[in-house]
């Protein structure tokens, strides 16, 4: 099991190179189509923005050992969470995904090293620690 400081560095060092990648594209990139038949770039990255602050209530549900709620789907939530941003611009999407980032740094650093062991299901269906 990883150390809240190796998770932290890594939450850290994983932003920096999601910028590296995204600083690189330019406008007609966003239009592509991407291995999701029905996501181009722009869309992958607009539910990049929503999932962040997604897996923090997926851990606040573990943490309260609850299980995802019956009838849950992931694919309608994302298809609705991307649907939801379809038409922001990059700057936007950016600034939810880091402000995402911060939030999930934060939660680690207020989180007892004892629950990053906690296991739960998340919403994919495999069931994760926190």
């Amino acid at each position: 099991m990883a150390s809240k400081e190796a998770l932290r560095r890594a939450l850290l060092a994983a932003q920096e190179r999601f910028l590296d990648v995204v600083r690189g594209l330019g406008p007609d990139d966003l239009a592509l189509p991407t291995e999701n038949p029905d996501w181009t770039v722009h869309d992958v990255l607009a539910h990049l923005a929503s999932a962040e602050r997604g897996l923090l209530t997926t851990i606040e549900r573990v943490r309260r050992g609850e299980p995802v709620p019956p009838g849950y789907s992931a694919d309608e939530w994302n298809a609705r969470q991307v649907s939801k941003r379809r038409t922001l611009p990059l700057s936007d999407l950016l600034a939810e995904q880091a402000a995402g980032r911060v939030a999930t740094v934060r939660a680690l650093e207020d989180l007892p090293e004892a629950e990053l062991r906690l296991v739960g299901q998340h919403i994919s269906g495999e069931v994760l620690s926190v």
